[in-house]
């Protein structure tokens, strides 16, 4: 068992070798920054996501804060008129428009945070991107621009031997004056 477990392993190692061969680095960096972007990009509609949330729950604060003022006007004037059987409702208004805030103070600040932590993942994301951008316009010939590589054997091929008898004749022309 351990002659076909060795086999085995050097006939991974090679095909891993041939396979690292055939990959070309441009394609493999091209293809890392295109999932740096997609991540990116899939980080800013999370942000954006918590955003709405964070806003829709803030107005939800805003509302349970006027109901829990009001409830408790509601109490004080069925007090201040003896009313105990309406105070009793009022009350329970009170207590359920308590609890309410609570939750949703809660919830806006659970959001909060989830919304923070976004941020700061979706900034060191964007950081990281940056800087394998950086690294990636260090690398020669990665991309075939119009001064690159694809522009040069186009010209190449368009140089005839009328174009070198022109420039040596330039060439000799520029000697001779000097």
């Amino acid at each position: 068992m351990t002659l076909l477990t060795r086999i085995g392993r050097l006939l991974r190692a090679d095909l891993n070798a041939v396979l690292d061969g055939l990959e070309e680095p441009a394609a493999v960096l091209r293809q890392a920054l295109f999932d740096m972007e997609q991540a990116v990009a899939r980080g800013a509609e999370t942000e954006a996501r918590h955003a709405r949330e964070a806003q829709r729950l803030a107005r939800l604060v805003d509302a349970a804060h006027a109901q829990d003022a009001r409830s408790a006007e509601d109490l004080a004037l069925c007090l201040d008129a003896d009313q105990d059987e309406v105070a009793r409702t009022a009350m329970r208004r009170r207590l359920e428009a308590a609890a309410r805030l609570a939750a949703v103070t809660r919830e806006r600040d659970l959001q909060q945070a989830q919304w923070e932590a976004c941020a700061a993942r979706l900034a060191a994301q964007r950081e990281r991107l940056a800087e394998l951008q950086a690294r990636a316009a260090l690398v020669p010939g990665e991309t075939a621009t119009e001064e690159g590589p694809a522009a040069w054997s186009n010209a190449e091929r368009a140089i005839t031997e009328a174009d070198i008898t022109l420039a040596l004749h330039a060439e000799r022309a520029r000697r001779t004056r000097a």
